[in-house]
């Protein structure tokens, strides 16, 4: 949780490039590093929101299943919700 907190992996600029290197990380598996993905494309998702703007699919593409899997585990390992997850990490990625 406390990884939501730091500013999250480096943002790729180039879509392709972004895409490829955040998968490649994604597809080792570890928690850490995926949790750092996660916080990135949350981060820029929100930032976009903010100026009316959507993210690239293919970043919604990283984002959502690897959100629905580390919130999982979270919640498991926490005892708490799915629910209870994002909103704490939300309100961490807004502050």
């Amino acid at each position: 949780m406390q990884s939501f907190n730091q500013p999250g992996a480096r943002w790729i600029e180039n879509p392709k490039q972004r895409y490829r290197q955040y998968q490649e990380i994604v597809r080792t598996g570890n928690r850490k590093e995926i949790a750092k993905i996660a916080n990135t494309l949350m981060r820029k998702d929100s930032e976009l929101h903010l100026e009316h703007k959507k993210l690239y699919d293919q970043d919604r593409k990283i984002l959502d299943p690897i959100q629905n899997i580390l919130f999982k585990e979270l919640a498991m390992s926490l005892e708490t919700t799915f629910e209870k997850i994002t909103e704490q990490v939300n309100s961490l990625i807004k502050h």
